[in-house]
């Protein structure tokens, strides 16, 4: 195959298939830097009033004025979730932390049957 590529033919008016392809290398475009990005998948989302949206059984957390809003998020996976409204960037959704969100002690006043 090496030698057909470099060898001249009759039907490219003695050039090889190579110095054929390399001079109109010029019309080929390259392809932009953030062209993965193109390629993610999308789901629209309800915020909860806890600011979280589940994604592929992943909770993930999305910043503060969202809650009860939808949002678009595009991914590769729920790793690489970021969230979009009104077709602008919320920034990247990190997985919730559910450790610390369990032992988060709350704002909430307590009743009095619980003293």
């Amino acid at each position: 195959m090496d030698r057909y590529n470099h060898q001249g033919h009759a039907a490219l008016e003695g050039k090889s298939p190579l110095e054929v392809y390399l001079s109109q290398l010029k019309a080929v475009r390259q392809a932009p830097e953030n062209l993965p990005l193109y390629f993610r998948k999308k789901a629209t989302r309800l915020v909860s009033k806890a600011r979280t949206v589940s994604l592929e059984n992943v909770l993930l957390q999305v910043p503060l004025g969202y809650a009860g809003k939808k949002i678009e998020i595009r991914y590769f996976d729920a790793d690489s979730a970021e969230g979009f409204f009104d077709t602008k960037s919320i920034g990247r959704l990190p997985r919730v932390d559910l450790f610390a969100n369990a032992n988060f002690a709350r704002l909430t006043p307590k009743r009095r049957d619980d003293r």
